[in-house]
């Protein structure tokens, strides 16, 4: 039977139209669906790091008033919390004009506005209004909705999520963070800088449960520092609400607040595309895959950015750019997802790719070697009192990069100089030749390589 497209998108979502633009690079024919996602929608990430440029912005100048540099100390500055969505809605704006549908259409992307779903008759296809998309190749790019926890009067007592935090006419006094996500953590520190008082109730063990552990507890240690309390291993067994206030309850614990935040573990929303009518398995919440981003359908392929606890649109952009190769080529990909840096928008920023210490001991025992420099070594730290941090690096014994964890100032912009030498495959002498300026932050990176070479001349 012929088709109308090589590959058709569906999920209007930033991973969907980076995928649409990417195929369109190869002159397929693509049809991208947004399944009534708008371009416009403000997605959780811009939410988060909006606001969390907010908080820095409010603790740079609490910490400008504590410098004996400065004489008077001015009235702080108040935020208006119902400027914060228009404001963060113009930076959506301005963005989504570069991949706007007329934009797409010059690149020969066929954008359909409206929802649909998986058909099997009359023939398998994807059908929206009527109309029935037959494609060589399907690629799923869903947006993503909060898994809300069955906790006891919970949804009595009601919740925001990160979706609804800028609804909000004024920020609560008092908030409850509930979650296991990256979000939990940023969100955490971000609004106590704003004025709230944060307790953060973590479900997990160790607060950045996909880093290092020496970086989780590094910036666990600056959100208490900072006011924040945390608690980690927490079950919550019941909500409840009275007199305009929030009871959460755990083990034989119970807290009071004005608002409830769930932060919790991202699921695909997908429930609406009848998955089930061509064979493609869900699990755990999830959508089965492969490593070359195959569905339980061959046919049909997924990115979503979904890592067990947190979602990121740097992933989400290496897996729309893979699954569109496997989609539309013979030769098939798989993942490497050891060689995508990961973040978090806190202060200090944490930034990591490749195996933690844990991880490289189990796999490599005594062949690891284990690299490591403070920021306060760096004279931007001590010219910005930005002194709390480290660069660790994990190695094998020749060499070979195993593992790079950095907490610290602008982390998160110079782990990629790290991730381009663990996806060219380069050594460890490779970071420690590198040649930065000396008044960058980055520098860092050649202080801790620059360790291996004095442990080989010992």
């Amino acid at each position: 039977m012929p088709v109308d497209y090589d590959l058709v998108i569906i999920g209007g979502t930033t991973a969907g139209v980076e995928a649409a633009i990417f195929a369109a690079h190869f002159k397929a024919r693509v049809a991208l669906v947004t399944q009534g996602i708008s371009f416009s929608t403000l997605p959780d990430s811009l939410v988060i790091s909006a606001i969390a440029q907010l908080g820095y912005r409010a603790e740079s100048w609490q910490r400008s008033q504590r410098s004996p540099l400065w004489h008077e100390a001015s009235a702080p500055p108040t935020l208006n919390w119902q400027a914060v969505k228009p404001w963060a809605q113009a930076i959506a704006h301005n963005l989504d004009e570069l991949h706007s549908p007329a934009a797409l259409a010059t690149l020969g992307i066929d954008i359909i506005t409206d929802s649909g779903e998986f058909c099997r008759k009359p023939a398998p296809g994807f059908l929206v209004d009527g109309r029935l998309l037959r494609s060589l190749s399907y690629l799923l790019a869903p947006a993503h909705c909060s898994l809300i926890p069955p906790i006891p009067g919970l949804q009595a007592a009601g919740y925001q999520t990160p979706a609804t935090l800028l609804q909000l006419a004024s920020l609560p006094v008092t908030l409850a963070i509930v979650g296991s996500t990256t979000a939990a953590v940023e969100l955490a520190q971000t609004l106590q800088r704003l004025g709230c008082q944060i307790t953060l109730l973590m479900t997990t063990a160790q607060l950045l449960s996909e880093a290092d552990r020496d970086v989780s507890q590094l910036i666990q240690a600056q959100l208490e520092a900072e006011g924040v309390q945390v608690w980690l291993n927490v079950s919550v067994g019941q909500v409840k609400s009275a007199d305009g206030k929030k009871s959460v309850q755990w083990g034989t614990r119970s807290l009071v607040v004005d608002n409830i935040l769930l932060a919790t573990e991202q699921i695909p929303d997908v429930e609406t595309w009848n998955l089930e009518a061509v064979k493609v398995q869900r699990r755990n919440h999830g959508i089965l895959r492969n490593s070359q981003l195959q569905t339980t359908n061959p046919n049909i392929y997924i990115c979503e950015g979904r890592t067990r606890h947190s979602l990121s649109p740097q992933l989400a952009a290496y897996e729309a750019k893979l699954a569109v190769k496997n989609a539309l080529f013979v030769q098939k990909f798989p993942t490497h997802y050891r060689i995508i840096p990961f973040s978090t928008q806190t202060h200090p920023s944490a930034a990591w790719l490749g195996l933690t210490e844990h991880q490289a001991v189990e796999q490599y025992g005594k062949d690891v070697v284990i690299l490591r420099q403070p920021f306060y070594i760096l004279p931007q730290a001590q010219i910005h009192s930005d002194l709390t941090g480290f660069c660790k690096l994990i190695v094998q014994r020749d060499g070979t990069l195993l593992g790079a964890h950095v907490v610290g100032s602008n982390a998160e912009d110079f782990i990629g100089t790290i991730a381009i030498a663990f996806q060219q495959r380069l050594k460890i002498q490779a970071l420690a030749d590198l040649v930065v300026p000396s008044s960058s932050f980055a520098a860092i990176i050649q202080h801790t390589a620059a360790e291996w070479q004095r442990l080989q001349w010992r």
